[in-house]
């Protein structure tokens, strides 16, 4: 199983533009929204559909947490002619990353470790990390902190960073192809990082590496706890790590 599928692609879902879509829709005015801007606004993204830009564009709009706009234009499916509606379903790619760490910050809460805590301290492949300086690989000064891979500060990348050398070696590692989080966690800590810890940013793995540290700190699969903690409290009903073959007719392809 691919880790990047597991996580990044196969969550998917409508989160709670649907669930908000099925509620009373409220009156704009009465909430200080302007109903001349919001049909303005409709209009301006109507026309990236018109345009051939987008398929489909779903728009809601909540303030105070009332509904006061929600509007389906276009297409689920273009190839098909299937029409976009508020029971189509779309994969959320990196919005993970926010759900990810909530999850993370709820064990956080509960007192199971310091944001300052180095990551080591529960996943051992991170315990010592080689770093690139200038064109040598050296050993690490610092150590990946937790509160580095929630701000994408741990010096981890996703293989496609400026340092063409340390790509190829991601590219080498295969990452993608670890049977589980376990030996994506061990793959990546074989790889030396772009920087030391918390010297600087780049977008990468590093949610990854939380969704592990999860399923260690709660001794559960990353799935089942976000569905236990995050998608059944929110009644997020129609949002899926792995989306049920029943509902696939419903999943907007991209």
């Amino acid at each position: 199983m691919r880790i990047l599928k597991c996580i990044y692609i196969y969550f998917v879902g409508i989160a709670l533009i649907s669930a908000q879509s099925e509620q009373t829709i409220y009156s704009p005015e009465s909430l200080g929204i302007s109903n001349k801007k919001l049909n303005e606004l409709k209009s301006r993204l109507h026309e990236f559909v018109d345009h051939g830009q987008l398929a489909g564009i779903q728009t809601a709009i909540i303030k105070n947490g009332k509904l006061v706009f929600f509007d389906s234009y276009g297409y689920a499916n273009i190839e098909d002619q299937i029409r976009l509606n508020d029971s189509s379903i779309f994969r959320i790619f990196s919005m993970t990353k926010p759900i990810t760490s909530i999850a993370l910050m709820q064990l956080y809460e509960a007192g199971m470790f310091k944001l300052e805590d180095p990551i080591h301290l529960y996943i051992p492949a991170f315990k010592t990390m080689k770093v690139f300086k200038e064109d040598s690989i050296v050993d690490a000064e610092k150590d990946i902190r937790i509160i580095d891979l929630l701000r994408h500060t741990s010096g981890i990348t996703y293989g496609r960073s400026a340092n063409l050398t340390l790509n190829e070696m991601y590219q080498k590692a295969q990452l993608e192809e670890a049977r589980n989080l376990a030996a994506f966690a061990e793959k990546l800590g074989a790889l030396p990082l772009l920087f030391e810890p918390g010297t600087n940013w780049e977008y990468s793995y590093a949610t990854d590496v939380c969704g592990y540290l999860i399923e260690i700190l709660s001794g559960k699969p990353l799935d089942k706890y976000l569905e236990e903690f995050i998608l059944k409290p929110l009644e997020m009903d129609n949002t899926y790590v792995q989306l049920p073959l029943v509902k696939l007719n419903k999943q907007a392809p991209v």
